[in-house]
């Protein structure tokens, strides 16, 4: 029986000439961005290519033109979050092998390595969702004076990565959420009332703990969920303001 890599790798790289470091650099996207003469995206589908268990690469957004050829799909990326999210995840349900998961990674992580995506795949927990998360003081010595946004829990601080794993069943559950998330992003009352006040006010109070999160998420996603502190800060280390330039290498 033919054995299929653990994952379809879904590339969220839009955003468009809008946004500040695409703005900065004239160029279409920040994942067009050169980094020593090479676009931002292509560090990240390097990594994707050089991993041991990541299979097709489905690209949302406008690729640049030379590395059309390393991607399985391209789709266009849609007005909002959600609506990218939507069509990346279709073209890459559309390309899995029984048995594999989705792999969604944004394209601005010119870090990453095949090393840190491959202890994801192979290291998370097996459940419907997983979420990678970075701990501060991991973060901070791996990428020394990269401003970081953390949340302080009981179990510790952390930092939000920007990867995810999801298995193909979870995808109907996982997209009316994020768009439940998105919607209620500008208004507190409607987002406590999502997150749960009790939740909401032991996060405030700093006595929340990464399982209570993970339950209230399987709760809100009907399905499990669960973070995983990773120990490469790479997963987490963006680069998406001009200010950050100085930082690469």
């Amino acid at each position: 029986m033919t054995q299929h890599p653990e994952a379809v790798a879904v590339i969220l790289a839009g955003g468009g000439a809008s946004d500040p470091l695409a703005r900065h650099a004239s160029v279409p996207t920040k994942a067009h961005v050169l980094l020593d003469g090479k676009p931002m995206v292509g560090y990240v589908i390097a990594a994707l290519r050089a991993s041991r268990h990541v299979g097709p690469l489905v690209y949302v957004g406008e690729p640049p033109a030379e590395l059309a050829a390393q991607l399985s799909s391209c789709v266009p990326a849609g007005q909002r979050f959600v609506e990218s999210l939507q069509v990346g995840c279709e073209a890459a349900l559309a390309l899995a092998a029984p048995g594999q998961r989705l792999l969604l990674i944004s394209g601005d992580l010119p870090w990453l390595t095949a090393e840190a995506v491959d202890h994801l795949l192979t290291d998370a927990p097996r459940v419907a969702l997983v979420y990678s998360i970075v701990a501060k003081a991991t973060a901070q010595a791996q990428f020394p004076g990269q401003a970081r946004t953390y949340a302080r829990l009981r179990d510790g601080v952390f930092t939000g990565g920007n990867a995810v794993v999801a298995t193909p069943e979870v995808v109907p559950l996982l997209l009316p959420l994020i768009e439940r998330v998105f919607l209620a992003r500008k208004r507190p009352l409607a987002l406590a009332r999502l997150a749960g006040w009790r939740t909401l006010l032991r996060f405030a109070l700093r006595l929340a703990s990464l399982a209570e999160l993970e339950m209230r998420v399987s709760q809100l996603l009907g399905a499990p969920a669960r973070a995983f502190v990773t120990p490469y800060a790479c997963i987490g280390a963006d680069l998406d303001r001009p200010s950050q330039l100085s930082s690469w290498r």
